[in-house]
């Protein structure tokens, strides 16, 4: 065993039968760190085993075993209890008790630097994970700030809301892994700001393209706070009230988000569809030849899709004040 500082017998007081007690005789070897007591001397693994650090007292003398048997014995106190040991011999005893009063201040010594780094390596690992939050949160607040219109809108809706359920994936993860989920969640942003992007882009009605534009952008300030929150959350009650209170604000914003999204996805579709039913009808007219489409065919048709325009520019108007109630 590396690190024997002392090896050699000594009797044990062990029980054996409720109050009952017995001495036997076991091979102790000493250590840094601890005594370990062992059955015979080729034995691998120990019997019992104390912590050198956590001896508080030792005694010896004639009457410290209660065993006018073992003259020579001596005890160890401990915060688990009194540990009794006797030696053969005055000198045995006294070897091993010099031994160990000069070994426990070093061991308590190396068990205060071994807790400090201990400390410190949680403080560093602590200090990571809020320095990979701070980046998170810088990311999700960069990229909050990249939406913007960049002028078939249908697909890239759907795309849109498909990143919105993934983020309320990572906002669930949040609250069971605390700081780990930080990657996850400026990830999901990052995506959502892009599909926004392109979402925003492609459409043709400017109040969608203003509420996808400043809803993202809430959701990912929303997001940054969340996380901020999550740093201190898992010992601080308050910020963890917090924590909840914006994963629930999250999650009503996402799905007021998804309601707007199909809405404006199955108007924009159909606007879509009338415009090159439009432009079809517009083009006959100019060939030569009868057409099956009229001017009042054409114009009822505009008729139609402008009362749905004007349907959909309510339906935004409740989702905001909805939002800000």
């Amino acid at each position: 065993m590396a690190g024997i500082i002392k090896g050699g017998w000594l009797y044990r007081e062990e029980s054996v039968q409720g109050s009952l007690t017995t001495w036997k005789k076991r091979w102790n070897v000493l250590t840094l760190q601890k005594l370990q007591c062992y059955k015979h001397n080729n034995a691998t693994e120990p019997i019992s085993s104390v912590s050198v650090a956590s001896i508080e007292e030792m005694a010896y003398g004639a009457n410290v075993s209660g065993d006018k048997n073992r003259e020579f014995a001596f005890t160890l106190t401990t915060p688990r209890g009194i540990v009794k040991l006797a030696a053969e011999d005055e000198e045995t005893r006294k070897n091993w008790c010099d031994t160990l009063r000069a070994l426990v201040p070093k061991a308590k010594i190396e068990l205060a630097k071994e807790m400090l780094m201990r400390k410190a390596k949680r403080k560093a690992n602590l200090e990571l994970a809020q320095q990979q939050i701070k980046e998170a949160i810088e990311s999700i607040l960069r990229d909050s700030k990249r939406v913007a219109v960049r002028g078939g809108f249908k697909t890239y809706a759907d795309a849109l809301s498909e990143c919105f359920l993934g983020l309320l994936d990572s906002v669930d993860l949040v609250a069971e892994m605390g700081l780990n989920s930080a990657k996850q969640c400026a990830y999901s942003i990052s995506s959502i700001v892009d599909s926004a992007n392109s979402a925003a882009a492609i459409c043709t009605n400017k109040a969608i393209q203003d509420e996808i534009v400043v809803r993202t952008r809430d959701i990912a300030i929303e997001t940054a706070n969340l996380l901020g929150y999550a740093t201190t959350a898992s010992h601080d009650s308050v910020a963890q009230q917090k924590m909840f209170e914006c994963i629930a604000s999250i999650k009503e914003q996402v799905q007021q988000m998804l309601e707007l999204l199909a809405a404006a996805g199955e108007l924009q579709q159909e606007l879509d569809d009338a415009k090159a039913y439009i432009e079809e009808a517009l083009e006959a007219q100019m060939n030569v030849g009868p057409s099956t489409r009229t001017d009042k065919d054409i114009e009822a048709c505009m008729d139609i899709l402008n009362d749905r325009a004007k349907i959909l520019s309510t339906t935004i108007k409740n989702i905001a004040n909805n939002a800000c109630v």
